[in-house]
């Protein structure tokens, strides 16, 4: 939902620090939902399920503070390697589709495919 809010703050922004922004928003809040998850077993976001299912556990048990610190971890390794597959995924498509990919809208690449 912030994401959706800092839409209309960006409009004005360049590109690239306006997409930054609405990728640190979102990943802000999907790490943060798992806070939530831990301590209260209240998954903040729906990524979180999963955490409130092993972490509030964890948290009874007295062991919190470890339980958060590996969320932290796992949201920092698992945002590194996402990253660099996005990375090298974009990095061999050929140049027209890649042009493609970014101006059409979502469906014209996957019929494209087709």
């Amino acid at each position: 939902m912030a994401t959706s809010l800092l839409i209309s703050f960006t409009y004005s922004w360049a590109t690239l620090p306006a997409l930054a922004a609405m990728v640190g928003v979102y990943i802000g809040g999907v790490y943060g939902g798992s806070r939530s998850a831990i301590l209260l077993n209240i998954p903040g976001a729906p990524a979180a399920v999963a955490t409130a299912l092993e972490g509030y556990p964890l948290a009874r048990k007295g062991l919190a503070g470890q339980a958060i610190g590996v969320t932290v971890i796992q949201s920092v390794l698992g945002g590194f390697i996402g990253t660099l597959i996005l990375r090298r995924v974009t990095a061999r498509m050929p140049p027209p589709l890649l042009v493609m990919v970014m101006v059409c809208s979502p469906e014209v690449p996957l019929f494209s495919t087709v």
